[in-house]
């Protein structure tokens, strides 16, 4: 997911979730890539990424708030 395609859903989500009278929201995206290897006796044994991305969003009325969170 682009930076800008993370952004047009984190304000749909929060557009939508404030269009409700006394309705708060607030919404958390994250997303890592990471690399590793792995050299035994100077060889190179293993290349390894991983990409990963969560979205957590948060609905808050009164006293009362709901949590609900997706990751790949």
């Amino acid at each position: 997911m682009t930076d800008d395609s993370a952004q047009e859903l984190i304000g749909f989500l929060l557009d939508r979730a404030t269009q409700h009278k006394n309705l708060e929201a607030d919404c958390l995206f994250v997303h890592g890539i990471s690399s590793s290897a792995t050299v035994r006796l100077g060889e190179v044994e293993d290349l390894t990424s991983s990409e990963s991305a969560a979205l957590g969003l948060r609905l808050i009325l009164g006293h009362r708030q709901a949590c609900v969170s997706i990751s790949d």
